[in-house]
């Protein structure tokens, strides 16, 4: 199953400057991948993450790293977290996406003709889920078209979020 697990939108491999060129060579997997899950947190800096710097705070996270293929040069295309996550999900700048922030109230929901991960992941035979507490990702945004099932329930912490969508 290919489980998008969003905690609060940004990706956790954090958007610190960096001046080295992006990896081109492909990944390599000795099989097929079975799972794809993308864990977001909002607001989280990369030199907060165990991984990429000495901190312990993250274990869980650190260890999720550890035993999957990451993203570890990701960078996002905007700073505004609802731009951010229409990038990862709609692979594709906002602005391509027809999308215009709104500065000064409620964002627009992303249009119905723009197609999503979870839906070409479905196309291609995945089953996918979305768990999220985050109120940019939920289903009156537009923004959990193609999941096979989706948890959303504003504003609950990772433990509750996680609880739930188990359940």
């Amino acid at each position: 199953m290919i489980t998008l697990a969003n905690l609060a939108p940004l990706l956790i491999a954090g958007c610190s400057p960096s001046t080295e060129p992006p990896i081109q060579k492909p990944l390599e997997l000795e099989a097929p991948a079975a799972n794809l899950i993308i864990i977001t947190v909002d607001t989280l800096r990369r030199d907060a993450v165990g991984r990429f710097s000495d901190n312990s705070d993250t274990p869980f996270i650190d260890w999720f790293l550890e035993s999957s293929v990451s993203l570890d040069k990701h960078r996002s295309c905007s700073d505004w977290t609802y731009a951010s996550m229409l990038c990862v999900l709609g692979g594709r700048s906002p602005i391509d996406m027809g999308f215009v922030p709104i500065i000064d109230g409620i964002p627009q929901d992303l249009d119905e003709s723009v197609d999503l991960l979870p839906e070409w992941l479905s196309d291609a035979g995945f089953s996918t889920a979305l768990a999220s507490a985050s109120p940019i990702i939920n289903p009156d945004r537009q923004t959990t078209r193609g999941f096979d099932s989706v948890f959303h329930e504003n504003g609950l912490s990772g433990t509750d979020l996680l609880g739930g969508a188990v359940t």
